[in-house]
């Protein structure tokens, strides 16, 4: 998959009008390009990590959190909604699959978000990886077809 049929199928699972020129690359020649989603206050950052041929291989949606402060409710809205249009974009599941992974995660609790540590995740050809610290939470998605994890 690359960025034109990412974000193509983000558009058609969540109706919202993502583009490629939304994402920025945070160095010239970077592999990595950043979308930042939501209002001033409430953003996700969504990022691609593209190989040489183009291909995404990873996919990272990370929540920033204020210092010693729970995340508002409405950035906690937006970050599941993200997760879940990316994961249905990315890995083509549907709302089923998303919630099993979701509640996997305990990201359905607002009270996850407060918590510290790592969690890891393998199903199908996707391997996830939760990480929260005092600062942030991400899910990483990396298509192991594309990418070897050890």
């Amino acid at each position: 998959m690359n960025m034109y049929s990412f974000t193509e199928n983000y558009n058609r699972t969540s109706n919202s009008n993502l583009s490629i020129t939304d994402f920025y690359f945070q160095s010239p020649g970077a592999d990595v390009c950043t979308a930042v989603l939501g209002d001033e206050g409430d953003e996700v950052l969504l990022s691609l990590k593209i190989d040489d041929d183009q291909t995404i291989n990873k996919v990272t949606v990370s929540l920033v959190k204020q210092a010693n402060k729970t995340p508002e409710s409405e950035q906690l809205d937006l970050f599941r909604k993200t997760l879940s249009n990316t994961l249905q974009a990315f890995c083509n599941y549907d709302n089923d699959y998303i919630n099993d992974i979701l509640s996997a995660f305990s990201l359905k609790n607002d009270k996850a978000f407060t918590q510290t540590g790592e969690l890891t995740l393998k199903k199908d050809n996707f391997y996830f990886v939760y990480y929260s610290t005092d600062i942030i939470c991400q899910l990483m998605i990396y298509n192991t077809y594309l990418q070897k994890i050890e």
